[in-house]
């Protein structure tokens, strides 16, 4: 019976980065050494500074992150949002789904749909249930 694959958490991937900086070895030495996939290894080395970037901002080192057909949206909506609440502009479900509609008709994402599912996760994610 196959394994199942391994996911790198943030902790686990702010040391490969280490050992590949410190010691120069191939991404198939990475991947041995890891046990994980050289796509993962490949792609955790092109988007370092991203990966540095969560590390200092958030600091969880069990977070494993993807990035998802809509975190472009996500990131976008998530500034507009703190944008209008430091405005204090009252934010509503229904105004957030709109704002995110037309943020998806901009990036030309044609079959993103705000949905209330989406948005509750949206809203789950991001810490934002509070503020609603």
């Amino acid at each position: 019976m196959a394994s199942k694959r391994k996911r790198l958490n943030l902790k686990e991937k702010i040391d490969v980065l280490e050992v590949a900086e410190k010691e120069k070895l191939s991404v198939r030495s990475l991947a041995e050494r890891s046990h994980v996939g050289i796509t993962q290894i490949s792609e955790l080395l092109k988007d370092k500074e991203g990966i540095r970037k969560m590390w200092v901002l958030d600091s969880n080192e069990n977070l494993k992150f993807r990035k998802t057909e809509t975190s472009e949206i996500d990131e976008v909506l998530m500034k507009w949002f703190r944008s209008a609440r430091a405005k204090n502009i009252p934010v509503s479900g229904v105004l957030l789904q709109e704002k995110a509609i037309e943020l998806g008709e901009s990036l030309g994402l044609e079959t993103f749909k705000a949905s209330h599912t989406q948005m509750d996760g949206w809203k789950n994610s991001g810490h934002v249930t509070t503020y609603l």
